[in-house]
């Protein structure tokens, strides 16, 4: 006679920094105050009030060249924060000068479908990805609870050949109460 063998998994904790992952598509996420100023994240945590209003920008870029179509971009949301349905001020860059510059957001492919579900930004392009082909991707998002949450990774893959895929880096956000 056999025994049902049951496997119970807990994963607890978090590591403190993960990096991005380059499989043939390089993917970076930048995060905008509301003014379209570009905040910097490299001590890898973000410091919010409820209530904040923030641009997310994702690159997308192709390291190498595929035969394959349907790429399918999909950024999770923090938990406590929501999408909105428009962009409120353009996403801008710091130049070599000092100065600030509006991101060009028709640069590059579009996508063919974008979604904006509860908890996440999903974005599909049809077509080949040639090395160096890039595109730009933009949404707001509202701190709507105070807490510590994990920011995920923005994630690209090819969708008949899941090998061929990006994830950018994963950081933290404390959201104080408003």
């Amino acid at each position: 006679s056999f025994t049902p063998l049951v496997l119970n998994a807990e994963i607890v904790g978090r590591r403190e920094s993960i990096q991005s992952v380059d499989n043939g598509l390089s993917i970076r996420k930048y995060w905008h105050d509301a003014f379209g100023k570009p905040i910097d994240l490299s001590n890898g945590v973000l410091e919010a009030t409820q209530g904040d209003l923030f641009t997310i920008v994702i690159e997308v870029e192709a390291t190498s060249s595929t035969n394959f179509e349907d790429l399918l971009v999909t950024d999770l949301l923090p938990s406590g924060f929501e999408l909105e349905e428009t962009l409120i001020s353009p996403p801008k860059v710091f130049m070599d000068d000092g100065s600030l510059s509006e991101i060009s957001l028709d640069f590059g492919k579009t996508p063919s479908n974008i979604q904006k579900m509860d908890d996440r930004y999903v974005a599909h392009f049809q077509g080949r990805w040639r090395s160096n082909e890039t595109a730009i991707l933009a949404y707001t998002i509202r701190a709507a609870f105070a807490g510590e949450m994990t920011i995920p990774d923005a994630h690209a893959e090819q969708m008949y050949a899941p090998e061929i895929s990006g994830r950018s880096n994963v950081a933290r956000a404390i959201v104080e109460p408003n």
